[in-house]
C-alpha cells in the first residue's frame, strides 16, 4: 500500500511539472506577413528566414493565394514564429513544367508518363532573390515584444 501510495505522490508531482513547463522552450514569436511580387500577390513562395545571429536556425513560410506566409522554425509548432534575432530573407518559387503542357504531376505520374519525361524546372521569381546577397533586400530583426509583421515587394526587373 505504500509504495502505491509514494507512486502516487511521484506521478502527481511529474505531472505538475509537466504542467509548469514552458510549451515553447525555442522562445520563438509569431512572424508573418506578405510577398508581393510587381503589387501582386504570389502563391506558393517558399519565404526563408537565415539567421545571422551564428546559431544557424532558419523559419521557413509558404504564401497563399494572398501573398501572405507564417513561419515555422525547426523544432517548433508548425506556424509559431522564428527565434528573435537578425535575419537575411530570401524567395523562391519552382514550377516544374512537362512536356505536355501539365504544370506538376497527378497522384498517378509514374503509371502515366513514360519514364524518358523529365520536367523541367522553373524559377517564377527572378533568382536574384533566392540569394541574400543578390536580393538587394536588407536584413530584417525579429523582435521578442515586437508585431514582427514583414511585407516583401519583389520586382520582376
Amino acid at each position: 500500500m505504500k509504495n502505491i501510495i509514494n507512486y502516487f505522490t511521484l506521478l502527481s508531482f511529474v505531472l505538475i511539472l509537466l504542467a509548469g513547463c514552458k510549451s515553447n522552450p525555442l522562445g520563438v514569436v509569431p512572424v508573418n506577413g506578405t510577398v508581393l511580387l510587381d503589387g501582386q500577390p504570389i502563391e506558393g513562395v517558399q519565404v526563408t528566414f537565415s539567421s545571422l545571429s551564428g546559431n544557424g536556425v532558419t523559419a521557413i513560410g509558404t504564401t497563399d493565394a494572398q501573398g501572405r506566409f507564417v513561419l515555422t522554425t525547426t523544432g517548433a509548432d508548425f506556424g509559431s514564429g522564428a527565434i528573435p534575432g537578425e535575419y537575411a530573407p530570401t524567395f523562391s518559387k519552382t514550377v516544374y513544367n512537362f512536356p505536355d503542357g501539365d504544370k506538376v504531376p497527378s497522384e498517378n505520374y509514374l503509371s502515366e508518363k513514360p519514364s524518358n519525361v523529365r520536367p523541367v524546372a522553373v524559377e517564377m521569381i527572378p533568382a536574384r532573390y533566392a540569394q541574400s546577397k543578390t536580393s538587394g533586400i536588407e536584413s530584417i530583426t525579429v523582435q521578442k515584444n515586437g508585431k514582427n509583421i514583414f511585407n516583401f515587394e519583389l520586382k520582376s526587373k
